[in-house]
This record gives structure tokens, C-alpha cells and sequence, in this order.
């Protein structure tokens, strides 16, 4: 059973957790199906007995979405001493990303920790279309009468640095991290769409100063809550603010 982990530190059995997540998700909400022969040598390398997993696994899945097609790596080198969890890659239109996925089994009880972190793995992991997000455990909460989200999906604007030094930094989604626990899945489900959709896209509406860009995608859609390829597509109508009411056009 690939949820018998045997005794692991509690770091690897989430780690493993995250894993069987990612899969599960992309199964039960993206529709997809894993190669058999690819999940089984999975299995072997997560053996129980193992006191540590050091084997590179990869899963291929054979069908594809809206033309996409995904292959996720567990413990894939990317280069020397750089070894992120997982990687999800997804293929479109000759178009390829990586959605880099690091898991991280921690308390960030204070918020610009998990930022310089996520900035460090960024600057590990990124670049070459390759898209850095951690995964973590911790709950969004009050502390010291502050508001803290420890989910931004890499679209909240985030304060890098101390004092004079201190810098405000937009990631545009191209880095991140999400909240990430048993039944608390949404947000990975949520983070896998974007890649699908706005990571695989040519051009980067947030990053455009028009805000009248035409934010359909220019691959082919599908629905994003639950994966059909079948919908209908209808664009949102603008809104003017009028003394009156609101006019629409």
C-alpha cells in the first residue's frame, strides 16, 4: 500500500503525503491516468524497509487534458546539489513548464521566514521556465494581532529584506507557496490549474500594464473545478460605475 510509510520522520512521511496528493489530484480532478509500470517501480523506490529515498521515479500519464500532458519527477536532479521534491512538467502546444514543488514540514510562525525561503528556492530552482512553490503544512491565523496567510499562490506582493535594505517584490505567480494539509487540498488543486492555464500561456496578462488585454488563453480551455473539456465559454461583460447605478457593456 503506497500509504504505508513504515517509521519515517515526520518530515518524509509529509513529504510522501504531498506525493500521493499531487497524484490523487491529478487523477480525481484533472482526469488523468498514471502509467501502471511507472507507479509500480514508485512503489519499490518508497519501499518501507528504506531508511532513506534517494532513487529518482518519475510517473507518466497517458492521456491528456485539453492537450496538455504531464509527467510528474520525484527527487529529479535538476543540477549538482540541486534536487527539488517534485517537479510537474506540463507539455502544450510545444510549450513547456516546470512547476517546481518543494515540500516543507515546518513551523513558519514567523512570516518573512517562509518568504526568504521561498526567495532562496527561487532562486535554487528558477528560471528556465521553471515555477518555484513550497508546501507547507501551516495554518492561516492571527499572531501578535496581525493577520498572516501563509497561501499566495505567487500573487501577493511580498516585503523582502530588513530596514533601508528592505524590498517589495511581485512574483507574478512565478513563485510562491500554499497551505497544504489533509482535507486542505484546494489550494494544490488550485496551484496545478494555473500551471495548466496562465503558466502555460505565451503571454503574462499580470505582468501588462493594459488591463484591457483579452485574458482568454490562447491554448484550449477546459474547466478548472472539474476537468471536462466540455463547456461553454462565455466572456464577462465590463462594468461602469454610474451616480445612477451600473451600467454594462
Amino acid at each position: 500500500n503506497v500509504q504505508s510509510f513504515g517509521l519515517r520522520e515526520m518530515p518524509q512521511v509529509y513529504e510522501l503525503w504531498c506525493l500521493v496528493t499531487l497524484i490523487t489530484v491529478l487523477e480525481e480532478s484533472f482526469r488523468f491516468e498514471h502509467e501502471p509500470k511507472d507507479l509500480t517501480a514508485l512503489l519499490k523506490a518508497i519501499d518501507p524497509n528504506k531508511q532513506t529515498i534517494a532513487d529518482y521515479s518519475k510517473i507518466d500519464f497517458k492521456n491528456s487534458l485539453a492537450g496538455r500532458q504531464v509527467t510528474l519527477h520525484y527527487q529529479k536532479s535538476i543540477a549538482e546539489n540541486k534536487r527539488p521534491d517534485f517537479i510537474l512538467e506540463v507539455t502544450c502546444n510545444m510549450q513547456t513548464i516546470n512547476l517546481v514543488l518543494d515540500s516543507k514540514f515546518k513551523n513558519y510562525n514567523y512570516k518573512k521566514s517562509i518568504v526568504y525561503e521561498t526567495v532562496d528556492m527561487t532562486n535554487k530552482y528558477g528560471a528556465n521556465k521553471n515555477y518555484v512553490f513550497i508546501l507547507h503544512p501551516c495554518k492561516d491565523g492571527t499572531f501578535e494581532d496581525r493577520n498572516i496567510k501563509y497561501t499566495n499562490l505567487g500573487g501577493e506582493r511580498i516585503f523582502y529584506g530588513e530596514g533601508e535594505d528592505q524590498q517589495i517584490k511581485f512574483p507574478f505567480h512565478e513563485y510562491g507557496y500554499i497551505e497544504l494539509k489533509p482535507n486542505f487540498t484546494d489550494t494544490l488543486k488550485k496551484l496545478i490549474a494555473m500551471s495548466f492555464e496562465y503558466l502555460l500561456e505565451p503571454t503574462k496578462n499580470s505582468k501588462q500594464g493594459n488591463r484591457d488585454i483579452n485574458p482568454k488563453p490562447e491554448n484550449e480551455m477546459f474547466c478548472i473545478n472539474c476537468g471536462s473539456e466540455n463547456f461553454e465559454f462565455k466572456s464577462k461583460q465590463k462594468v461602469r460605475w454610474q451616480r445612477n447605478g451600473i451600467t454594462s457593456y
